[in-house]
């Protein structure tokens, strides 16, 4: 049996319900049997009837109120943030022993902390955006921080460890700044200040389907009258952001870079079955901004249009991943 386990109590709680919905939608048109609950933030697993499960013998799935237990042979993390992408959840069910849609516990760390992701991509010659980081907030690096912001002016100040945009501040006056790094520091144990790129916002996925590592052609994201693509203009019922599937006016050539940069950073961390991966464009100059190991999954989403538009229907690339683990 299958197990669509989402929420995670944490921040993205809600989206993680809604990529679940998608999710389950597909698993209805396979063969598989599948059981979907929710995980809470006590790290209780529940399903819509509120009732408890646990796992006992490592893979048994048991209902604590009918005692029904069933063998789970493969899990969809549906979880956005953590502890769906930071590597808690894997490395759970790696002490389980069941196989599991995504990459594993480091490289899910790996790729959410975005301190590692810029290093990484450093390493094997992606361009990042030049950044600082901040460990706490001590006058040292108070003192960091206001020359960063003196050498470039307008700036982003991110806490490492969040996804969809939390903790996530644009700032281009310096009596914010201080302010907006004693904000993300509560959220993560770190906090990145970048320099603002003033390009095009490319979203691109890479994905294994047949033992066949593919990566797409890139989507743009294209905002009004919003200077980021914040939490709320993602995921909010009044937003007026768009995703061109097909970015227009990218060069061929351009195109083909982002394909091999997205493939060349998805094998450097060891990523496995799926990813999104997103990109800055200024001018010629490709910036990598950040990986998503478990990116949404709605009809709106950016990962199954783009999946789709290379040919491959969303059920059959879902029944590849999980004949593959059995």
């Amino acid at each position: 049996m299958i197990l669509l386990l989402c929420g995670g109590g944490g921040s993205e709680h809600e989206v993680s319900l809604k990529s679940a919905d998608y999710i389950e939608s597909k698993l209805k048109l396979t063969s598989h049997k599948y059981i979907r609950l929710t995980l809470l933030k006590n790290f209780q697993m529940i399903d819509n009837e509120k009732h408890s499960y646990v796992f006992q013998h490592s893979s048994n799935l048991v209902s604590e109120f009918t005692n029904v237990s069933n063998k789970i042979t493969y899990i969809i993390p549906c979880i956005h943030g953590t502890p769906g992408e930071d590597g808690k959840i894997q490395a759970y069910f790696d002490l389980l022993k069941i196989p599991y849609m995504g990459p594993g516990q480091e490289a899910s760390l790996m790729s959410f902390n975005k301190i590692t992701t810029k290093m990484w991509a450093k390493s094997i010659g992606i361009n990042t955006a030049p950044f600082e980081v901040i460990t706490n907030t001590n006058s040292i690096n108070f003192e960091k921080a206001e020359v960063f912001f003196n050498q470039h002016k307008d700036i982003y100040v991110k806490a490492t460890h969040q996804g969809s945009s939390i903790g996530v501040y644009h700032v281009t006056d310096f009596s914010e700044l201080k302010e907006k790094i004693i904000k993300a520091i509560e959220l993560s144990p770190y906090v990145l200040l970048e320099k603002t790129i003033k390009g095009r916002e490319l979203e691109v996925i890479v994905f294994e389907y047949k033992k066949e590592l593919i990566s797409t052609g890139p989507a743009e994201i294209l905002l009004t009258g919003e200077n980021f693509y914040t939490f709320e203009e993602k995921y909010g019922q009044t937003s007026h952001a768009t995703v061109e599937i097909n970015a227009p006016g990218i060069p061929d050539e351009t195109k083909l870079k982002l394909q091999a940069h997205s493939k060349a950073i998805f094998k450097a961390l060891k990523l496995k079955d799926l990813s999104r991966i997103d990109f800055f464009l200024e001018g010629e100059t490709i910036y990598l901004n950040e990986i998503n190991t478990f990116p949404g999954h709605t009809n709106i989403s950016v990962f199954p249009r783009l999946l789709e538009s290379t040919g491959i229907k969303y059920v059959d690339y879902l029944n590849d991943l999980i004949n593959e683990d059995k």
